[in-house]
């Protein structure tokens, strides 16, 4: 699975590209993980095998996703 940043999705989306290929590279499916406003572009849809969704930690509210592709 590509690095994350939890819980946001503009800065796991910066922290995984420069990892997508090198996953790639060593055979495996590339992975990557999915965050909360992930929904308004934050997935790199053409480079990823595999999505990841988590949930939100316990105790936090969890806001509903809309717009999934």
């Amino acid at each position: 699975m590509a690095p994350d940043v939890p819980m946001d999705a503009a800065a796991t989306l910066a922290e995984s590209l420069p990892w997508l290929e090198r996953i790639r590279g060593l055979g495996v499916p590339v992975a990557f993980a999915a965050q909360d406003g992930s929904e308004h572009g934050h997935i790199p849809w053409d480079l990823i095998d595999v999505l990841f969704l988590g949930a939100p930690p316990s105790g936090r509210p969890h806001r509903p996703h809309t717009g999934w592709r």
